[in-house]
């Protein structure tokens, strides 16, 4: 992220990040889940220019780091999340049972 000045006005220019902790991206699923009240989102909500939440507009984390951090997180061993990645198919569940809490409780402890 970079600040420049013209005149009296500030600007914010923000750069495509792709180091982004797995922990992070699975506490902001869980976050926007809670805010959209479903467990049951797809990859490219996130990418929409509407879109306001989740780990795009957090992180600018890009589409493919996206999807290899969500197969990562798939494979730990708390199954926190199931994707379905292949063959154009972009869903991400989410447990029910499971809050952003639970999610840093499970994952850094």
């Amino acid at each position: 992220m970079t600040q420049r000045g013209r005149g009296n006005k500030r600007y914010v220019q923000r750069y495509e990040n792709n180091e982004v902790s797995p922990i992070a991206v699975a506490y902001s699923l869980y976050r926007y889940a809670k805010s959209k009240n479903r467990h049951a989102l797809t990859v490219d909500e996130f990418y929409k220019s509407e879109q306001d939440e989740g780990p795009y507009r957090l992180f600018l984390i890009s589409k493919e780091r996206l999807a290899n951090t969500l197969r990562y997180l798939q494979e730990d061993k708390s199954g926190i999340i199931k994707v379905d990645l292949a063959k154009g198919l972009d869903n991400i569940n989410l447990r029910e049972d499971l809050d952003y809490i639970d999610i840093l409780k499970l994952l850094v402890c």
